[in-house]
């Protein structure tokens, strides 16, 4: 079979994913789409609009055939471990081929030369960061030109492959084609930028709302508040002395934003800190993104359809990580990744909580992955 990966968010499904899907089907003539999608916390640093299985459900309404989520910690992390995270349980499902991502460019040549620019221990790349530059910027400035925010992910994919062959889409942001972060905004006219296929599934659970932003900033808060500089200090993505800004930033802050502009600087971008703080409030501290890195992975199935269904059962043949379609059947207590999934899990309970969401009925040891 020629099944084609795709890593998104999906937050939410809009017509510009829908474009994707279609495109991959008209130039690659796949058997599958098989996407890795992040779960309840996404990569810009706060709660997706509506919780995973909603979303799983809007892409297989669409087109895709399978979604797996993408762990926690990869989510809640930089460009480089969300490529990363994303890849390797594509790769490590044994059965995928070939990935396809957007790109502004879509200049595939160009972006696998900046990808093969070997950056490690980069002393160039060191002194921007030192100085206070983002990794983005730092990265554009040593080659050379301004990537888009997609190129960057782009880049990092390709970084990351080692086994499948990469396909690049040229993004389209017209006419009824609008980004995600436009929709967040503008939920009211939803049903403008989002196929009807996936309307129903979107609409039919409340978006994150204004009561949930104050839940979660009150959660922040207190943990801010109740943790010492030392525990702060060990949470993923805090770093460079992060935890002080943070814990003065907290004292006066009425909101999130005030605590994230309060300890915003040339160092420490908006998206880094949004992210770090998701973290304080979930709790993940810095050695699961490492275990995560040196343990073999998993595949925690949201949702599929029947080719989904055929793509899952050769999986189960050749992959090189356990996949997860129940988990009460997995003894999460012995495996390798314990930390990682028991903070998906958790991250699952913190996001019920926050949208006022019984906790146990859509608990990941309740919910099923949803056969289309």
């Amino acid at each position: 079979m020629k099944n084609v990966g795709v890593i998104a968010e999906f937050n939410p499904f809009h017509n510009g994913h829908k474009y994707l899907f279609d495109a991959i089907r008209d130039e690659l003539n796949p058997d599958g789409i098989v996407c890795v999608m992040s779960g309840d916390f996404v990569q810009r640093g706060y709660p997706a609009i509506t919780d995973k299985w909603t979303r799983a459900r809007a892409a297989i309404a669409v087109g895709a055939d399978l979604v797996i989520e993408l762990p926690t910690v990869f989510s809640l992390s930089s460009a480089q471990d969300f490529a990363y995270g994303g890849i390797k349980i594509l790769e490590g499902l044994g059965v995928i081929s070939d990935f396809a991502f957007g790109s502004e460019s879509a200049d595939l040549a160009e972006l696998q030369r900046i990808a093969d620019i070997n950056l490690d221990n980069n002393q160039e790349l060191k002194t921007l960061l030192d100085i206070g530059m983002s990794y983005a910027a730092a990265v554009s400035s040593i080659i050379g030109k301004d990537l888009e925010p997609n190129d960057i992910l782009a880049v990092e994919y390709l970084k990351a492959n080692s086994k499948m062959h990469p396909h690049v889409i040229k993004r389209k942001g017209r006419g009824h084609i609008a980004t995600a972060s436009y929709i967040r905004e503008n939920m009211a006219e939803i049903e403008s930028f989002v196929p009807e296929d996936a309307l129903y599934e979107l609409t039919a659970w409340p978006f994150w709302d204004e009561e949930a932003d104050q839940k979660l900033f009150e959660m922040i808060r207190y943990a801010l508040m109740m943790n010492q500089l030392e525990a702060i200090a060990n949470i993923l993505g805090i770093s460079e002395g992060l935890e002080n800004a943070l814990k003065k930033a907290v004292i006066s802050a009425n909101c999130l934003d005030d605590i994230i502009l309060g300890a915003k600087s040339k160092r420490y971008t908006y998206a880094r800190i949004s992210r770090a703080l998701m973290c304080v409030g979930l709790g993940i501290e810095k050695f699961v993104l490492e275990e995560a890195k040196n343990c073999p992975l998993y595949a925690r199935v949201l949702a599929f359809n029947e080719t989904g269904a055929k793509i899952l059962k050769e999986a189960k043949k050749n992959a090189e990580m356990e996949i997860i379609s129940n988990l009460k059947k997995v003894e999460v207590l012995v495996s390798p990744y314990k930390n990682l999934i028991e903070t998906d899990i958790q991250a699952a309970d913190i996001y019920s909580i926050l949208t006022g969401r019984d906790v146990h009925d859509f608990s990941d040891f309740v919910q099923a992955p949803h056969l289309e």
